[in-house]
């Protein structure tokens, strides 16, 4: 939630994660490195673009080896749209 309300317009936040450059701290907080390759810049990304790549990151950390899935990897899953994998 975090990274959604960072105040970066929605396109440029989307290209952010989309290329890799948000980082997570020890201490849980977030940064965002603003190395961008802008040829890659779609203006029409949304809110809802933004949160489907992010849901991707947490479930990419949820994730577990084991053959029990965890409960909110399951429900973040099947939430979020195929699209943005």
């Amino acid at each position: 939630m975090e990274v959604l309300s960072c105040g970066y317009p929605y396109p440029l936040l989307y290209l952010i994660l989309k290329q890799g450059n948000i980082h997570l701290e020890k201490d849980n907080s977030v940064f965002l490195t603003p190395y961008l390759d802008l040829s890659e810049l779609d203006e029409t990304k949304t809110e809802a673009d933004c949160a489907g790549l992010c849901a991707n990151e947490v479930l990419s950390i949820l994730q577990t080896d084991t053959k029990r899935k965890l409960k909110s990897f399951e429900l973040i899953r099947k939430k979020n749209c195929k699209k943005y994998i």
